[in-house]
């Protein structure tokens, strides 16, 4: 089941990633052992914004704390940005909640937590000059980075079932 869901939701992103500046309504069903990882890899051309929710389904209890999240990357996989909810414990009522910044000064900066009680929505972006924002339920973090290449943007999860639904990618808006 697993399989046939992650294989319709990269056909899916594949088929409307080429040559569309825009993608509506995706769902990724990330459901994976305790300390397995999935995940969908797509490419897109910058400047970027994805959005969507995240739904904790099923935490599960192994070696690696339940986590999903979304990445911005270069092509080439020199820089990345991207967000993490992670669970501190299978049953957390909470989902503890980072941004990731590979390539800066500060590569990782805690955000406030969110609960972990029904979908999480999201947006994140990069403007051209390297100007970014995550936006996480009612949290909102502006961060300015270095300016790259078309992306490849990821999303997934571990240790745990999340559902990734109505998942957006377009131009962010103008400043």
């Amino acid at each position: 089941m697993m399989k046939r869901t992650l294989v319709a939701a990269a056909a899916a992103l594949w088929l409307a990633a080429p040559g569309t500046a825009m993608a509506q309504d995706l769902a990724f069903d990330c459901d994976v052992e305790a300390g397995r990882f999935s995940s969908i890899t797509f490419d897109t051309a910058r400047p970027l914004r994805i959005s969507g929710t995240i739904e904790p389904v099923e935490m599960r209890s192994g070696d690696t704390l339940p986590v999903a999240g979304v990445r911005l990357a270069r092509t080439d996989g020199s820089h990345s940005f991207g967000f993490q909810l992670i669970a501190p414990s299978p049953r957390s009522p909470r989902l503890d909640v980072f941004f990731n910044d590979r390539g800066a000064q500060q590569p990782r900066r805690e955000l406030p937590p969110v609960s972990a009680e029904g979908p999480i929505p999201f947006a994140l972006s990069i403007a051209a000059d390297g100007t970014g924002e995550l936006q996480v339920a009612e949290t909102v973090h502006r961060f300015e980075s270095r300016p790259f290449a078309p992306a490849q943007v990821m999303v997934f999860c571990s240790t745990g079932q999340f559902k990734f639904a109505g998942l957006a990618w377009e131009a962010p808006p103008s400043p």
